[in-house]
């Protein structure tokens, strides 16, 4: 009887695998991040839930001529909300946190990313989360404080497997 519960559940949801990647080389700076993600999506309904599992690496110089090296391990588990869907398109909210393990302490934010997804395939999405509404505690992420930002440093895209 178990095992038909959990058949009939899984029957019912979609999972999907993927992430977000980048890499920034510039002439006294280095960033790198990789984030693989997996989530679940519950069938004939607009809530899905997920987390991304990242290690970032920045490296920069000051001023002065110092080099300075972080690394990060970040967890970031939300749940999604879609709001709306138009042919291939689905209009979504993240609402989330991110905590940022660093060997001096940890850091932390928390809120709300909009964002949009494209479904060309049955299998295949592509994402694009557009902003941040919420608090940061100031020790990684950014600035500290309750605020929200749309600016082009904040935009992530994204690439997900469906299963």
């Amino acid at each position: 009887m178990a095992l038909a519960f959990v058949g009939t559940f899984a029957a019912n949801a979609q999972c999907w695998m993927g992430g977000n990647m980048s890499f920034w080389q510039g002439d006294s700076e280095t960033k790198f991040s990789i984030a693989p993600e997996i989530g679940y999506s519950f069938y004939d309904n607009p809530i899905s839930l997920a987390a991304a599992f990242g290690y970032h690496y920045y490296s920069y110089e000051d001023d002065l001529g110092d080099d300075h090296t972080t690394d990060a391990f970040v967890v970031s588990p939300y749940i999604r909300c879609n709001l709306a869907y138009v042919d291939q398109f689905s209009f979504f909210l993240d609402g989330g946190a991110e905590m940022a393990f660093l060997s001096d302490g940890t850091a932390w934010r928390a809120g709300l990313k909009p964002g949009v997804a494209f479904s060309p395939t049955g299998h295949w999405t592509a994402v694009a989360h557009m902003g941040f509404l919420g608090y940061d505690d100031g020790k990684y992420f950014g600035d500290k404080g309750f605020g929200m930002t749309f600016d082009a440093s904040v935009v992530s895209l994204g690439l997900y497997y469906n299963f």
